[in-house]
């Protein structure tokens, strides 16, 4: 959905309901560039758009039979849902080391050790595959039980 970007020039309500997430408020919305459309907000009055302030948004027209519904938006600021805002890089940078926190519990890893496996995560999420091709090991008896971290039992 593209964003838009108008000035505000009425704001009507229109009407209340209850919905599965609680109460909800519909307004109608006008902008100086000739769009307009129904607003949902869960507090009213609602504070998303003021008369005579520029706003961003995105505006949705569906086609129902009959009907047709064109649904007015405010444009979701950054965050982490559905990469909407962000930058996926970046989101992939936290989650690697999100993954990596959680990999090594339970360990007396130092944070140095933490950041060297977060940046493989981060590298597999980036590129598909690790940047290291770990080298054949030769084999080693497995370790007493007790010197098994307690998140690998």
């Amino acid at each position: 959905m593209e964003t838009k970007k108008g000035t505000v020039t009425a704001v009507t309500f229109k009407k209340s309901g209850q919905g599965q997430y609680g109460p909800y408020h519909i307004f109608t919305v006008v902008f100086d560039n000739g769009d307009s459309g129904d607003y949902m907000s869960k507090s009213n009055p609602q504070t998303s758009f003021t008369i005579g302030q520029s706003a961003d948004y995105t505006k949705e027209t569906k086609v129902n039979g009959q009907y047709t519904n064109t649904t007015i938006k405010v444009p979701q600021q950054g965050g982490f849902n559905g990469f909407k805002g962000g930058n996926p890089k970046d989101i992939n940078k936290r989650t690697s080391l999100q993954c990596a926190v959680e990999f090594m519990k339970g360990t007396k890893a130092t944070p140095e050790q933490v950041f060297k496996v977060a940046d493989i995560f981060n590298a597999w999420l980036n590129a598909g595959a690790p940047q290291e091709t770990p080298k054949e090991q030769p084999k080693q008896e497995a370790p007493p039980i007790d010197e098994v971290p307690e998140w690998l039992r």
